[in-house]
């Protein structure tokens, strides 16, 4: 009698556990991220961002924008050879910027431009136009489906859009795999 109350106790003990750590397993690896960017580990950002998803996730939003922005050039030869180049420029440049180094700038809050680019006005700038941005800026946690979980900022001060941070479950853990801007 008493070793069924036993087993019983652990089995229930165990589903607590496993489903503590299901929910709360996004909230731990975001944490992570944050520590590796702070860090500025490249090696344990690796292990939290995928990379190929996140820079395919940025590329087709990027080059989705430009041909919305271009519109219907059928009339300008030059206009179709311009946006047939801008769109071809998308990937090397997102292949270059979306890196494990120039995540972890951004999320310190600075550009992926190497430092020693910045004046030191624009640097003192961009820093107090961030202070006075954070006031209006709310963000919401939380899980769209079991198995994926978003982080949305949306910036009231401004155009009130809002971004979206998207994390998916893969195995045992959550990785970045996109982020949605507010065009």
């Amino acid at each position: 009698m008493k070793s069924k109350k036993i087993w019983w106790t652990l089995a229930a003990t165990l589903a607590f556990l496993i489903a503590g750590w299901t929910y709360y397993s996004p909230y731990y690896a975001i944490h992570q991220l944050q520590k590796a960017a702070e860090e500025g580990d490249p090696v344990a950002l690796t292990q939290y961002v995928d990379f190929p998803a996140l820079r395919d996730s940025v590329r087709g939003q990027i080059v989705e924008r430009m041909r919305s922005s271009m519109g219907d050039n059928k009339d300008n030869p030059f206009a179709n050879v311009g946006a047939a180049f801008a769109i071809a420029m998308v990937g090397p440049v997102v292949d270059a910027t979306v890196t494990p180094q120039a995540i972890a700038a951004m999320t310190k809050g600075k550009t992926p431009l190497p430092e020693q680019q910045k004046t030191p006005t624009e640097a003192t700038a961009s820093e107090t136009a961030q202070s006075s941005e954070d006031e209006s800026i709310k963000v919401q946690r939380g899980y769209v489906d079991f198995n994926r979980f978003e982080i949305t900022t949306t910036n009231t001060g401004m155009s009130g859009k809002a971004s979206k941070v998207i994390f998916l479950r893969q195995g045992f853990g959550w990785k970045l795999v996109a982020i949605d801007f507010p065009f």
